[in-house]
């Protein structure tokens, strides 16, 4: 498909976490995977300045996620389902 150059669809976090995985494994690094999440949240700041963090998290870990911002760090919840739902 045509990747269009706007924001708002997370590929600056795709970018950033596909790189964090390419320098691991270059150099080679053993990085967990809350490791990767950081170094893409690094480069989101580089992008935009002061990320919510969703998008890198989103990026790293796939499947579903909820998202809650607080006063203090925000809070990701990685969900598991059943079964993969239709859409």
């Amino acid at each position: 498909g045509d990747l269009c150059c706007v924001s708002g669809i997370g590929a600056s976090a795709a970018q950033t976490v596909s790189l964090a995985r390419a320098i691991a494994q270059t150099v080679p690094l053993s990085l967990t995977e809350d490791e990767i999440n950081a170094a893409g949240y690094e480069g989101e700041k580089g992008y935009h300045g002061t990320p919510s963090g969703i998008d890198n998290t989103a990026a790293t870990f796939g499947g579903l996620l909820r998202f809650q911002r607080t006063d203090a760090d925000p809070i990701f919840e990685k969900k598991k389902i059943k079964e993969p739902i239709r859409i």
